[in-house]
């Protein structure tokens, strides 16, 4: 059994595999698996996949007859992993060396295997080498870890699941899986798997660098059924986190939600959904608040 399974969906990601292999099958640290789910890609990206694992027997390919969305598809890669622990990397993103791997599983080893390990985050701008901004795993920053052991009910800051890595046989035994959504499914992921976690490790190195897009916005939620399954995503995930008390964490996605919702309420302006969801959302954040 490998120790990581790094789990990658991907849909039309052909122009970023060669940089995504690159990084991840240079890892200094090599008894990890990957497993791709080509989401039914409409360009070279599963032929592309196919030829990289004809090189490395570590590179397991599924195929998805049908576009089922990221969340999903991590689900399948989920159900089709090996390893001891899951990680999922997005084809567009990297790790921040070629050390990382090897960093974790020390720390791993050190913490006597914790349900979850969590470090830092950095950010580039899409095909740039640099990169900028580091973000800690808390989400006011008003505390340093020092590689140990922390409360779950430290780490609020419910975005970037991808800096987390997961014991595969705990999201098994706690049924943390993505809900069958086109946005925020990796919130209410990331949420329901860190208030059901129990012993979480966090390193203070960082240990993932996410690419942000020009077109992020415009491509998650182009269309109004994708804004409304965003909203829906923000209700669902607003909810969760009243039950567990979570205050820092809705204040935070309030503040995250300004721009959005001014953003796409104008775009939808017409739509009767739209702006029910978005009263909606508006008044579980100020009940929240108040």
């Amino acid at each position: 059994m490998a120790l990581f399974s790094i789990i990658t969906p991907m849909y039309n990601s052909e122009k970023y595999l060669h940089g995504y292999f690159f990084n991840v099958l240079n890892q200094k640290f090599k008894d990890f698996e990957i497993v791709c789910i080509d989401d039914n890609s409409i360009d070279g990206t599963l032929k592309t996949l196919k030829r990289f694992q004809k090189t490395d027997g570590r590179i397991k390919v599924i195929h998805n007859q049908q576009n089922l969305g990221p969340g999903i598809s991590r689900n399948i890669g989920m159900e089709e992993c090996h390893g001891e622990y899951v990680w999922f990397v997005d084809s567009d993103d990297m790790f921040p060396s070629f050390e990382t791997l090897n960093v974790v599983a020390n720390w791993i080893g050190k913490g006597g295997n914790p349900d979850v390990v969590c470090g830092n985050l950095m950010f580039r701008r899409e095909f740039s080498s640099r990169i900028s901004e580091t973000i800690s795993s808390e989400v006011d920053g008003s505390r340093k870890f020092n590689n140990d052991y922390v409360d779950s009910n430290h780490l609020q800051g419910v975005w970037y699941f991808q800096r987390y890595a997961f014991k595969r046989d705990f999201l098994v035994k706690n049924d943390c899986a993505f809900p069958d959504k086109r946005s925020y499914e990796d919130v209410i992921f990331l949420t329901h798997g860190l208030k059901m976690a129990k012993r979480v490790f966090c390193v203070d190195a960082p240990l993932y660098v996410y690419t942000q897009s020009d077109r992020f916005l415009d491509r998650d939620m182009s269309t109004e059924e994708r804004f409304v399954h965003f909203l829906d995503g923000i209700i669902q995930t607003i909810s969760i986190l009243k039950e567990y008390c979570w205050e820092k964490a809705i204040q935070f996605i309030g503040g995250k939600l300004d721009f959005t919702l001014s953003h796409y309420a104008s775009k939808f302006e017409s739509s009767q959904m739209v702006n029910e969801k978005i009263r909606e959302v508006k008044n579980l954040i100020c009940k929240e608040s108040g």
